[in-house]
């Protein structure tokens, strides 16, 4: 299978984890904030653009919630967060482009943040608060022309099984075309 191909596979499995993550029961819901927890919090709000993420730091202070708004208004826009290994030096870029399974092995899914055109955070799977001190990365997985209809309907229709993901175009990745950052939680 081509790179273009595995990556398309791969943003296809994003988005179906993403519909299926919505249609969870409420035992599956992540757990609302304490008083407490949202005393101390921090929220950092990240901008998607047709194809890159704005207002990213270098450093982000441990406690810190991602959530995303999208200032595109012809694309829908995720930020999929993982946690870098320890020990892992190499650039963001190289992870990307070695084989999934490797870069699975490099990475720990936290959680996805996800929006339309003009829209912000909806359908959010996982946590996106960054507790631990390390490196961090944001990319987005969704297809360039991603099909916005395909998608709203994927969501609509989210209480339903799906067997497969839905056929969200056959453009690139946003990733390949620079929706990829990296920054450092202390």
């Amino acid at each position: 299978m081509t790179l273009h191909k595995r990556l398309r596979a791969f943003a296809a499995l994003a988005a179906l984890a993403l519909v299926l993550s919505a249609c969870g029961n409420d035992d599956d819901a992540t757990e609302e904030p304490t008083d407490e927890a949202t005393e101390t919090a921090q929220e950092l709000n990240i901008t998607a653009v047709n194809y890159s993420f704005g207002d990213v730091p270098a450093t982000v202070e441990a406690g810190t919630r991602l959530t995303l708004t999208n200032a595109a208004e012809d694309e829908a826009h995720e930020l999929v967060l993982f946690r870098i290994v320890d020990g892992e030096e190499r650039p963001l870029s190289e992870i990307l482009a070695l084989p999934e399974e490797e870069a699975q092995t490099l990475t720990t899914f936290q959680g996805v943040a996800f929006a339309f055109p003009g829209e912000e955070t909806s359908y959010p799977e996982g946590d996106t608060t960054v507790n631990e001190a390390g490196r961090y990365a944001i990319v987005c997985f969704i297809p360039v022309g991603g099909d916005i209809a395909k998608m709203k309907e994927a969501l609509a229709n989210r209480d339903e099984e799906a067997a497969e993901p839905p056929d969200l175009g056959d453009g690139p990745p946003h990733f390949t075309q620079g929706m990829a950052a990296e920054f450092t939680v202390s």
